[in-house]
């Protein structure tokens, strides 16, 4: 890393702590969220590369600068792939935004690759402050979960369950009562199995009006709450009734990518062919993105020819 990109990441932080400064951001804060000593973040702010006392001076490493760009949304790269509003984007963030400002339960559903993840991480990184985001893993259990979130209120993993989730409730109260506006938000919620749902019944119970709790997931998680209430689960009928009013489906993908494409100047061929080998706004990430770095790696103009050069694709065949 350059000592210029050391220094625009500096500046870009110290930016980033004004910005976010009325809603309780600080450097400490931001320390915590980028997962490094606040020594650092001080000495930085300094535009001192070096940390420790005099005589036994360090070189602070790269991955710290590394980590403070990710945790204010900087990149170090050039960007091939521009952030667009669309509608999906738009009730994500409305969602996001009155939950968390009311403190009320609200559950955001949308198919596979409608953006939500993307979505949900540019909330965090414009809301910083109390909002806590857990991605439910597909392998986690309640003690999983549980851990994850102690983790990330920095609190005392040990004890019971019960004990756990109290320490849980008290803090985000405590947030509360000191004039904070918590939000906790687990992603991927199509995941979590009966005993996390039931424990999030009672972590609302604990914590109702003062923090808000959201569920995002795909429209799985809709069937999966449906099914487990139907057949009487413990607890489901309860959990069910205090999320489902608060429900919102995301706007059907654009399967034209009008919105993504009219930013980028291709041939109408190219177009085309990504209109018909994509299925939702990540596919077209995930064949746009790497084809514009590597056309610009090889000095080419982006073409219909060389993204089927690139990606194996047939003359004559379209969608794969």
């Amino acid at each position: 890393m350059t000592q210029e990109q050391k220094i625009k990441i500096i500046e870009a932080a110290k930016q980033y702590v004004e910005d976010h400064k009325a809603s309780g951001m600080s450097q400490n804060k931001l320390a915590q969220q980028a997962g490094i000593n606040g020594a650092y973040i001080s000495t930085l702010f300094q535009l001192k590369m070096s940390i420790g006392s005099p005589g036994k001076e360090s070189v602070i490493k790269d991955s710290v600068y590394q980590k403070i760009a990710v945790a204010i949304g900087y990149s170090l790269k050039k960007a091939y792939w521009e952030t667009v509003m669309t509608p999906e984007m738009k009730q994500m963030v409305v969602t996001l935004t009155e939950a968390k400002k009311s403190g009320k339960t609200a559950m955001l559903i949308g198919v596979p690759g409608s953006g939500k993840t993307f979505s949900l991480s540019k909330f965090v990184t414009n809301n910083p402050v109390n909002t806590f985001r857990i991605v439910a893993s597909s392998i986690y259990n309640l003690n999983d979960l549980l851990f994850e979130m102690l983790h990330k209120l920095q609190l005392e993993t040990s004890g019971t369950k019960a004990r756990r989730l109290h320490r849980i409730a008290e803090r985000l109260r405590d947030i509360k009562h000191n004039g904070g506006l918590p939000i906790l938000i687990i992603d991927e919620a199509e995941n979590l199995k009966q005993p996390a749902f039931q424990m999030i019944k009672a972590l609302y119970d604990a914590v109702r009006d003062y923090c808000s709790i959201v569920l995002i997931g795909t429209p799985r998680l809709i069937t999966k709450l449906e099914n487990m209430v139907i057949k009487d689960k413990d607890g489901m009928p309860q959990f069910y009734r205090r999320f489902k009013a608060g429900c919102r489906w995301l706007p059907e993908i654009d399967k034209t990518f009008s919105m993504f494409l009219g930013k980028y100047q291709l041939e109408t061929g190219l177009k085309k062919l990504l209109i018909e080998m994509c299925d939702n706004y990540g596919e077209l990430n995930d064949y746009l993105e790497p084809f514009l770095r590597e056309a610009d790696a090889l000095g080419k103009t982006p073409s219909e020819e060389l993204f089927r050069l690139m990606y194996h694709i047939p003359a004559r065949l379209r969608r794969a």
